[in-house]
């Protein structure tokens, strides 16, 4: 369903406007990017993104649901972790809530092609969308296979 959505969304104005255009720089948009992409490359890497908090999400439930005994229950996780980002605001500094609250679902869906926001580990510095895919890619990695192994114990009434 998200890829027919994806594809309608790109698509109307992919015909209403062309091709032309895509290979354009993104400072276009905004002189202040650093980012060296085109629009195509940036919504590209923005789907890919969105589809790697997809998978996280849906692992993240598969894992719920082989361990709790309620869909209820499952529902009272996953809902606050998707909605409650909703209403908290990035603040003007790069504070630990920011790099948080920056990895949380919701937020790891909007593109930050703007923000000066990196993550420091040691020598290693990561852009914010580089931290995300591998955030949400090591989620999944780990969701999947206890999901799975949960489902194998988990009886049918």
């Amino acid at each position: 369903m998200f890829t027919i959505n994806v594809a309608v969304a790109l698509g109307i104005p992919l015909l209403a406007h062309g091709i032309y255009g895509w290979d354009l720089p993104i400072q276009i948009s905004n002189p202040i990017i650093v980012y060296p992409f085109s629009f195509l490359q940036a919504t590209l890497i923005n789907l890919g993104v969105i589809y790697l908090v997809m998978l996280a999400m849906v692992g993240f439930t598969l894992l719920l649901s082989s361990r709790l005994k309620s869909p209820f229950a499952v529902l009272l996780v996953i809902v606050p972790t998707v909605f409650i980002p909703l209403f908290l605001v990035p603040t003007g500094t790069t504070g630990l809530y920011n790099l948080i609250l920056l990895l949380l679902p919701y937020r790891a869906t909007i593109p930050r092609f703007g923000s000066f926001i990196s993550y420091q580990f040691g020598a290693l510095v990561l852009d914010v969308f580089n931290m995300r895919a591998i955030v949400y890619v090591v989620l999944t990695i780990i969701a999947i296979p206890f999901a799975y192994m949960g489902f194998k114990k988990h009886q049918v009434s």
